[in-house]
């Protein structure tokens, strides 16, 4: 569910109607893969002023990439299945990592730069 909040979140900051992959692409990709080009996000995560900052928004798209895959997908994809679920995130520990993890990726959206 966090997970389709944070998705829910970046879809309304730049007007989207994509989701997953699409959603985290058109989000945080650092260019426009019809053309090669090299242009500024639609959430920038700094000021993209150096290559290490260039870098950093590159990690966290593809960061945003493995969530949809990872987190999101095998729980959209399957039914709500209460075993399925447990044998993933039942231990709760694991689970507050999960959550720690997403926290952050909300907290840099947060503090992204105009």
């Amino acid at each position: 569910a966090t997970v389709k909040e944070f998705f829910e979140y970046v879809r309304q900051i730049i007007a989207s109607t994509d989701d997953g992959h699409n959603l985290m692409k058109e989000a945080f990709s650092c260019q426009r893969w019809d053309q090669n080009l090299q242009l500024d996000p639609l959430v920038k995560l700094n000021n993209l002023s150096s290559q290490n900052e260039w870098n950093e928004q590159k990690g966290f798209r593809d960061i945003a990439y493995g969530v949809a895959s990872a987190l999101r997908n095998p729980l959209a994809h399957q039914p709500a299945d209460r075993a399925f679920i447990q044998s993933r995130y039942g231990d709760k520990r694991k689970a507050l990592k999960v959550l720690c993890f997403l926290s952050l990726l909300f907290e840099k959206v947060d503090e992204r730069v105009p």
